[in-house]
C-alpha cells in the first residue's frame, strides 16, 4: 500500500464518524474567524493534494489572485451619499440560485453576491466590539437581518465559476453512515471527502477575496463588513474591518446618483442564475441631449447665396 493511499484512507476512516468531520469543519471555521485565512487554505490544499482528481486540481489552481470582487467603489459611493442615518455595517452574502436545475448543464456558474446596508436602527453596529459583532452575525435568525436600507448596489465575484459548478454537479454530496443492515460504515467515500474539503476551500477563498478588497481599497465610513454564505455547503460567516477609510470625492458624491431598475418579471436576486441576472443602470439626472440644427436643403442653400 502506497503512502498516498494510506493518507487517503486515514481521512476517510476518520470521517466515518460524523463527529470527526464536524471537528475538522469547526477547526477550519475557527481559523477563518481568527483571521488565519492563509493557514486554512494551506491545510485544505494539503489534504486535497493526496486526492488525485480534477476537483482537487481545480482547488490547487484557484489562487487568490485569480478571484476578483467587482462593485467595491459603488459600495463606498453608496455609503458616502446615503441621505438617511449613517451606514454602520455592510453585509455581503454569497449564494447559489435555487433554480439551476433548469439551466443548461454545460454552463458554468459564478456564485451571486447580494449587498445589504445597515444603520444602527435595528442593531447598534457602531457600538459593538469585533467579538460582539461576530457573535451577532453567527446567531440564528438575528432580528436585524432583512432590515437593510433601500440601497441597491450590485457586486460580482468572478473566478469561482469552475469550482462552484463542479461542486454543484458533484455526484457524492451526501452518504449514509450506516449500511442496509444498520451497521456503521468503516470509511467515508473518498469522493465525499473530496467534496467536503473543496466546499470548505470555496468558503475560504470567498473570505480571502472580501478581506483583500478591504485591505486594498478600504471602505467609506470605515464600517465593518459581514461576509456570509447562503444555499451552499460549508456556509461559513465572519466579520472584517477595513484597514483604512476609502475617500470618495465630493464632486462624485454630489453628482453620481445611480439606481438599479429591477425587472419585475424576474425572480428575487438570490433565486436568479448568473445567466439570467441583468445589470440595468439608469442615471437619475442625465444631461439633456440637444440635437444639432438641421442643415438647409440643397436648393435653399443655392438660392441663399449672394
Amino acid at each position: 500500500m502506497t503512502h498516498l493511499v494510506q493518507q487517503e484512507l486515514a481521512l476517510q476512516n476518520a470521517w466515518a464518524d460524523a463527529a470527526a468531520e464536524q471537528d475538522y469543519a469547526r477547526t477550519i471555521t475557527a481559523m477563518i474567524h481568527s483571521g488565519q485565512l492563509d493557514g486554512a487554505a494551506a491545510r485544505l490544499l494539503g489534504d486535497l493534494a493526496v486526492i488525485d482528481s480534477p476537483l482537487a486540481d481545480l482547488c490547487e489552481a484557484l489562487t487568490p489572485d485569480t478571484i476578483t470582487l467587482s462593485g467595491w467603489d459603488d459600495i463606498s459611493t453608496a455609503i458616502a451619499q446615503f441621505e438617511g442615518d449613517p451606514v454602520t455595517a455592510v453585509h455581503l452574502i454569497m449564494s447559489n440560485p435555487t433554480d439551476l436545475v433548469f439551466e443548461a448543464k454545460t454552463d458554468a456558474y459564478d456564485p451571486l453576491i447580494e449587498v445589504a446596508f445597515y444603520t444602527d436602527e435595528h442593531l447598534k453596529f457602531s457600538m459593538l466590539s469585533p467579538e460582539q459583532l461576530l457573535a451577532e452575525s453567527l446567531a440564528p435568525s438575528p432580528n436585524w437581518y432583512g432590515h437593510s436600507e433601500d440601497i441597491e448596489v450590485y457586486a460580482e465575484i468572478i473566478g469561482l465559476a469552475d469550482l462552484n459548478t463542479a461542486l454543484l454537479r458533484h455526484k457524492t454530496q451526501y452518504f449514509l453512515r450506516s449500511g442496509d443492515d444498520g451497521a456503521a460504515v468503516e470509511a467515508a467515500p473518498l469522493r465525499y471527502v473530496e467534496f467536503t474539503l473543496a466546499s470548505l476551500f470555496r468558503a475560504v477563498r470567498f473570505h480571502q477575496t472580501v478581506k483583500a478588497a478591504l485591505d486594498t481599497h478600504g471602505l467609506a465610513g470605515n464600517v465593518p463588513v459581514i461576509a456570509s454564505m447562503d444555499n451552499m455547503r460549508a456556509s461559513i460567516g465572519s466579520v472584517y474591518y477595513p484597514a483604512h477609510m476609502q475617500e470618495v470625492a465630493i464632486a462624485e458624491v454630489a453628482t453620481l446618483s445611480i439606481t438599479v431598475k429591477p425587472r419585475h418579471d424576474e425572480l428575487p436576486l438570490r433565486e436568479q442564475s448568473g445567466r439570467s441576472l441583468r445589470r440595468r443602470i439608469m442615471f437619475d439626472t442625465p444631461e439633456e441631449i440637444i440635437a444639432p440644427p438641421a442643415k438647409p436643403g440643397f436648393f435653399k442653400r443655392l438660392f441663399a447665396r449672394p
